[in-house]
């Protein structure tokens, strides 16, 4: 599956974009959506294909995440990536069992103040995470919504995991936690 320069604006009670595919491959280029609520801006389901997100662009999402995939043995590589202004969920879920994931190019993770920030995972795999001394890869503003309800900018759990030129602003919880789990 690939979409290229896909625009979806103000969806309601569903995701924004929703691509389930068993074994293939799934690209999005330049692909928005904005001000979503009670669905995740981008859900994608995929068991072995490689998910790839390049240029998008999920702003003002509520009520679910900005962007949530989960594979079974994919990489999942986020290019260029930008989530902002995403209430309530996280700004990206990200899962796999032994794929590999990779954020890089000038991608950033923007809450609300009500985000519950950036989650990844994955069993066996890899998270490698690089920016630049330019354009570091940003995780801001994951608040809970009260005293007692703290989030994490980032939350990372791999048995190897790699930070360059990153920063996390603005978070009640850890700015980034890592999980070094073995399998």
């Amino acid at each position: 599956v690939t979409l290229t320069d896909v625009l979806v604006d103000g969806q309601t009670d569903a995701d924004g974009i929703n691509i389930t595919a068993g074994t293939g491959n799934v690209t999005l280029n330049n692909a928005d959506v904005i001000g979503g609520g009670n669905g995740d801006g981008i859900n994608v389901s995929t068991t072995t294909g490689i998910v790839n997100l390049n240029g998008v662009d999920v702003d003002g999402q509520d009520g679910g995440n900005g962007i949530n995939v989960t594979t079974t043995t994919g990489n999942i590589n986020l290019n260029d990536t930008d989530v902002s202004n995403q209430q309530d969920g996280k700004t990206a879920n990200l899962s796999s069992q032994s794929g590999n994931i990779n954020v890089t190019n000038n991608s950033d993770f923007e809450g609300d103040n009500t985000s519950q920030g950036f989650f990844a995972s994955t069993t066996t795999g890899s998270i490698t995470i690089t920016g630049t001394s330019s354009n570091r890869i940003e995780f801001t503003d994951a608040e809970g919504p009260g005293t007692g309800t703290n989030y994490n900018g980032a939350t990372l759990s791999a048995p190897n995991t790699t930070l360059s030129y990153v920063s996390a602003n603005d978070s009640d919880g850890n700015g980034i936690l890592i999980n070094a789990t073995t399998s």
